[in-house]
């Protein structure tokens, strides 16, 4: 069985999470409202975490997993939300989207980078 030690998270890495989570819940609501309007295409938002491998480590781990919670959300009704951070993320991503793939119809737009 696995014991955990709870360490007091220093004051940047909850800063860092509080400001992970205002920007992943942004785009959690951007895709709710994308999915709604467009019924006959997929409606997927792409936000890349590959920008968390320039930050220190713990902060870094924060955002992927807040914005991995609430992609969960974004995600539970169809795909809404697509998270990449490794080549091997855009390589599956791509087979779903060619013709014939299971998101073939999917428009995907990028909302940019929040600020950190």
């Amino acid at each position: 069985m696995l014991s955990f030690v709870a360490l007091p998270p220093a004051p940047k890495v909850i800063m860092a999470a509080r400001v992970a989570l205002a920007c992943a819940a942004a785009l959690a609501s951007t895709t709710t409202a994308l999915a709604t309007t467009t019924a006959a295409r997929a409606a997927i938002v792409e936000y890349s975490l590959r920008y968390t491998d320039s930050l220190p480590l713990a902060r870094g781990w924060e955002h992927q997993h807040a914005v991995a919670a609430l992609g969960g959300l974004a995600n539970r009704a169809a795909p809404a939300l697509y998270t990449p951070y490794t080549d091997a993320d855009t390589m599956w991503f791509n087979r779903s989207t060619v013709a014939g793939g299971w998101l073939a119809d999917a428009r995907v737009t990028s909302p940019g980078v929040c600020a950190v």
